[in-house]
Order: C-alpha cells, then structure tokens, then sequence
C-alpha cells in the first residue's frame, strides 16, 4: 500500500513541474504585450535626434605607474560622446575564387607488391578504366601522390585528396 502511495505523490509531483514549465512557456510573452503609458491610438512617437543625446563625461584615473617610464600621471578629463558615428565605408580586396575542378569518377580497388622491389602498385579505376599505378605516375591526369596500403593520396588540376580503398 505504501508503494502505491508513494506512486501518486510522485506522479502528483511530476504533473505539477510540467504544469508549472507549461505555464511559463505559454505565458510567458505576456509581458510584452502590457500597453505603454503615453503611447497609443492618437498619439504619435516621439524620434530622437542627434541633438537629443547628451555627451557623457568620465574622469580617468591614471595615477598609477607607467609600466615602460615609470612616471605616475595625472587625473585626465575625457569626454565620451554617446552619438553613433556615420557607418564607414571600409575597401576590401577582391576576392579571388578558385576555379571549381571537375575530378574523374575514380575508386581505389586494391594493391599489388612488386616482388623486386616490394613497391606498392595500385589497381585504379578512372573513368571506367582501369590502370596499374605505381607512386609518380599519371593516367588521364591523375597522378598518384602516396600509396598507403588503406588509400591513395591524389592529385588532379593542381588539387589533392585521398582516395579510400573499396
């Protein structure tokens, strides 16, 4: 009996959380939408201009040792102003694209170890052709960069990538 009580107050206690999430969710954009005093049918809003702000003073205080001379300074008088400067129109370089190389349809297919002098030779399928390459050759402007035994290490057009085994 205990167990079944412990139960419902349990799953009293969790409808409760989640009621109390839903409601924060649901109401929440209330606040929002309470109506601003001044501000209403008939009355028109009123827009700052730049004369409308004030500059703001802060007072500095640099009386603490210089770290390269040395030499202690004095209280300094900045003005800040709090107005937005206009945007700046800053020039940026162009930018250069590189050209989007097409590469052949190719797949890694396998190897083979050339007895003499043990020199990994891969199976390459480029195109539909297939090819025996060893390192530092090229088939329909593949060249073959680094043979691991796991894949290859291509490069095509000036760009390299690698090529897992099938």
């Amino acid at each position: 009996m205990k167990k079944k009580q412990l139960t419902y107050l349990l799953l009293l206690a969790v409808l409760g959380i989640w009621g109390i999430i839903i409601y924060r969710l649901i109401f929440s954009g209330q606040d929002e939408l309470l109506p601003v005093p001044g501000v209403g049918p008939g009355v028109q809003a009123a827009f700052l201009s730049d004369k409308d702000f004030v500059s703001d003073t802060a007072r500095l205080w640099l009386n603490y040792p210089d770290p390269f001379t040395g030499e202690t300074g004095a209280i300094a008088d900045k003005s800040v102003s709090t107005v937005v400067p206009e945007k700046q129109v800053m020039l940026q370089a162009p930018v250069v694209r590189k050209p989007v190389v097409s590469w052949p349809m190719m797949s890694y297919n396998g190897f083979v170890v050339r007895q003499a002098s043990h020199q990994l030779i891969a199976l390459l399928t480029i195109s539909g052709q297939e090819k025996l390459l060893a390192e530092g050759e090229r088939f329909a402007g593949v060249e073959i960069v680094r043979n691991f035994k796991d894949s290859l290490k291509v490069r095509y057009a000036g760009e390299t990538k690698y090529v897992k085994l099938r």
